[in-house]
C-alpha cells in the first residue's frame, strides 16, 4: 500500500481498436459494446531519493462489474514494474487503488487498460505530478475471514462440510488473499470446494486447508467450502479456527486474527451419545 491522495488524475489517452479476441479480455460480457469503459489515472507521485513512487486509480463506467486479467488488455510497462494493478473493475471512481515503487526519477510507468469496446486508456507517471506526502493517509484493506456455524452435530469418522467466508472490509484492493484452516489434534481436513461470491473466487490446494483467493476489492468476499473430519469428541477436534492474510496490507497487520466456529456438538458414529 502506499501514501494515498485526492482525486489528481494524471494524463490518459483512448485509441479505437480492434476488439480483442484472445484469452485475456474480459469474462463478462456487456450487453451493449459501449456498456463498460475504463479510465485510468495517476493519483499522486512521492519522490523518495533517487527514485518515487506512483500511485494509480481508474474509473469505470457501466452496470456490472468486470475482470480482466493482467496482458495485453491490462499491463504497466516497462515490464519491470508490471503485477500490482487490479485484475477486477467495479462500476464508479476508485482512488488510489494501487502503487508502483523505486521508479528512476527521469523514467515513467505507464499503466494501459483495453475495454469491451476495444479503446485503450493509458496513465503516464512523471516527477511533476501531485505530491503524495501533502494528501491524506492512505486506505489499506482489511482482511478478514469467519467460520460459521454449521447444522447438525459432527460424527466422528465422518467427513462434515465447514465454509470459509474471507471478506475485504477495508477501503483498498486486497491482493495475494491467503486463508489458513490449520488442523487441530484430532482433525484432519480437506478443501473440497471453492467458490466466490459476486466476482471473488478463490482456489482450493488439493489436501489441505490452504485457500487462495483471488485479489479482493473492497466489500467482496470469497466463500470456500472445507470438510473436517473429527476423529473424537472434543473441543479441540471439532472446533476450526481460521486466519487471512494479504501482501498488500502493511508489514505490522500482513496476517489477522482469524474466525472460530464449526459444530456445536458432536456424537460418534453408530450411537446417539452427543459431547
Amino acid at each position: 500500500a502506499g501514501i494515498r491522495s485526492p482525486a489528481c488524475p494524471g494524463s490518459t489517452t483512448a485509441t479505437p481498436t480492434r476488439p480483442p479476441t484472445d484469452p485475456l479480455v474480459p469474462t463478462q460480457t456487456p450487453t451493449s459494446k459501449d456498456a463498460l469503459q475504463i479510465g485510468v489515472f495517476v493519483q499522486c507521485v512521492r519522490r523518495t531519493g533517487r527514485t518515487y513512487t506512483a500511485s494509480f486509480g481508474y474509473e469505470m463506467t457501466g452496470p456490472t462489474s468486470l475482470g480482466i486479467a493482467r496482458g495485453k488488455g491490462n499491463r504497466i510497462g516497462p515490464s519491470a514494474f508490471d503485477g500490482p494493478q487490479p485484475v477486477m473493475f467495479t462500476p464508479g471512481r476508485h482512488d488510489a487503488v494501487f502503487t508502483v515503487e523505486k521508479i528512476p526519477l527521469k523514467r515513467s510507468v505507464t499503466w494501459t487498460v483495453r475495454s469491451p469496446d476495444g479503446t485503450t486508456a493509458t496513465a503516464r507517471s512523471n516527477t511533476s505530478g501531485p505530491n503524495c506526502l501533502v494528501s491524506r493517509q492512505p486506505s489499506i484493506p482489511a482482511v478478514d475471514v469467519t467460520v460459521p456455524p454449521t447444522t447438525g452435530p459432527a460424527i466422528t469418522g465422518r467427513p462434515q462440510p465447514q465454509p470459509i467466508v474471507v471478506t475485504n472490509s477495508g477501503t483498498a484492493t486486497a491482493t495475494a488473499v491467503v486463508a489458513v484452516v490449520p488442523p487441530a489434534p484430532g482433525q484432519v481436513i480437506r478443501t473440497t470446494s471453492a467458490t466466490g461470491t459476486g466476482d471473488a473466487r478463490c482456489s482450493r490446494t488439493t489436501g489441505t486447508g490452504v485457500i487462495r483467493v483471488a485479489d479482493l476489492l473492497p466489500g467482496q468476499s470469497a466463500r470456500c467450502v472445507l470438510t473436517v473430519t473429527a476423529t473424537r469428541c472434543d473441543p479441540l477436534a471439532t472446533t476450526v479456527r481460521a486466519s487471512a492474510s494479504s501482501l498488500s496490507l502493511p508489514g505490522a497487520i500482513q496476517s489477522r486474527a482469524g474466525g472460530v466456529g464449526g459444530p456445536s456438538s458432536c456424537r460418534a458414529a453408530g450411537t446417539g451419545v452427543t459431547g
